[in-house]
C-alpha cells in the first residue's frame, strides 16, 4: 500500500512542475488598452458590438499599479 502511495505521489509531483517549453508572455506590458495588453490567440477574433468595443478601447493604468479597494487601501 505504501508502494501505491509513493508512485502517485510522485507521478503527480513530477506532472505538476513547469515546463520551461511553455513559459509564455500572453501580456502586452506596454498596451494601455484591453486590446492592445492582452492580444487574441492566432486565428482569433474580438467581438464587434458597441459594448466589447467600450471594454476593449477602456483606458487602462499602466502595468504594476497598485491594487486598491473599495475603501483606497493598498490590496
Amino acid at each position: 500500500m505504501k508502494k501505491i502511495v509513493l508512485l502517485l505521489l510522485s507521478v503527480l509531483l513530477t506532472a505538476c512542475t513547469p515546463s520551461s517549453t511553455t513559459n509564455k508572455n500572453f501580456i502586452n506590458i506596454k498596451g494601455t488598452t484591453l486590446e492592445t495588453r492582452v492580444p487574441t490567440p492566432k486565428g482569433y477574433i474580438r467581438e464587434q458590438s458597441d459594448f466589447a468595443h467600450f471594454l476593449q478601447t477602456y483606458p487602462l493604468k499602466e502595468n504594476g499599479s497598485p491594487i486598491l479597494l473599495y475603501n483606497g487601501k493598498k490590496k
